[in-house]
């Protein structure tokens, strides 16, 4: 707070319920020294302390509303109270409820604590989306060769953890939504014009109509019915602005659960050369290899076909294709069928030491 002299809250709350403040007037406030005055709103003052901000300022209205649900209950049941109130509601033709709180003010307080819930959860969220989106923008970076994206995509997995999670929130606050919803149409509901003609109504007025002299009645009365109606009126208009903030909120997880199906599309759209790939062509060269060998081992041997005899490199002959005959032997002839001829040298072949290709 600055140099001025607020209320405490306590203060300003008691004011507000024995109608010695009205909520619609502006408030009298003065410095430190007493020398200055100014004029705020009801709204304005209750800004002021530190404790209470446009994060919680609906919280706020409604604790004060819970508080003066409980003051009205017993007004309206006042014994010089309650044959007026009722007139008032059959001048409007309109039955007079057994209780005048509405149902969204039973209900409140686990409203509010989801809503806090959902608004750290909203934050944690986005920053995931964030974070998320700055690995993913790296994949993008990576060479087709670079072993970080042979990998089955790394971020795959937390891509989809993400979707899953974003969805499961999104569920979580189109029911708080609903809730909201609900509580909006039930403020349709709430006799606006009836409140409007009690706070016109003066403590004399009920004197009056009871043909009393004196009653416990509050002197401001009429300021407190209006209090109440302003107060349902702020609350209201809170209640509006946080259904958009829900609503923000939701538009938010769905942009980011089209962002994360993105990513999740684009890995098929990435260029990278499969591990199955690099091992083929690595197979590849060990062949050629081995066939390079084996053309330089036969290079080293030369084959004759004038002789069949084989020779080496300097030109000796390695082996000799017509048997050595010692002088004194005889070879036996052996007859041999003309058509036998190809298949007896086919034969001799086979017989050889050294294969040929």
């Amino acid at each position: 707070m600055s140099d001025w002299s607020y209320m405490n809250f306590e203060q300003l709350i008691s004011n507000i319920l024995n109608g010695d403040i009205c909520i619609k007037d502006p408030i009298m406030i003065q410095n430190s020294t007493g020398d200055k005055t100014n004029h705020i709103s009801f709204l304005s003052h209750l800004l002021e302390f530190k404790n209470i901000h446009d994060k919680n300022i609906l919280e706020t209205l409604y604790t004060i509303l819970s508080i003066f649900d409980d003051e009205m209950k017993g007004h309206v049941r006042h014994k010089h109270m309650k044959p007026v109130i009722e007139r008032i509601y059959n001048e409007w033709y309109t039955e007079c409820p057994a209780s005048h709180k509405l149902k969204f003010h039973e209900t409140g307080k686990d409203f509010f604590k989801k809503n806090k819930v959902h608004t750290s959860q909203h934050k944690l969220h986005c920053d995931s989306c964030t974070t998320l989106k700055d690995k993913f923008q790296k994949e993008y970076d990576l060479s087709i060769n670079d072993p970080n994206i042979v990998a089955e995509q790394p971020l795959k997995p937390e891509i989809l953890h993400n979707i899953d999670d974003a969805k499961q929130f999104k569920q979580e606050l189109e029911s708080h939504l609903q809730v909201i919803t609900d509580a909006l149409e039930e403020y349709q509901s709430f006799e606006w014009p009836i409140y409007i003609d009690l706070s016109m109504k003066h403590k004399s007025l009920y004197l009056k109509h009871n043909m009393v002299q004196e009653s416990s009645i509050p002197a401001n009365i009429h300021t407190i019915f209006s209090n109440y109606t302003f107060l349902h009126s702020l609350f209201k208009k809170q209640l509006i602005q946080q259904k958009q903030v829900i609503q923000q909120m939701i538009d938010d997880i769905n942009s980011q659960i089209e962002e994360f199906e993105g990513m999740n599309k684009s890995f098929e759209k990435l260029a990278f050369i499969h591990s199955s790939v690099d091992d083929d062509a690595d197979d590849a060269d060990v062949d050629d290899d081995a066939d390079d060998a084996d053309v330089d081992a036969d290079a080293s041997t030369v084959v004759d076909d004038a002789d069949d005899n084989i020779y080496d490199e300097e030109g000796n002959i390695v082996e000799d294709s017509v048997p050595e005959v010692k002088e004194d032997s005889v070879p036996e002839e052996v007859p041999v069928k003309k058509s036998s001829k190809k298949s007896s040298k086919k034969s001799s072949k086979k017989s050889s030491t050294i294969s040929f290709f």
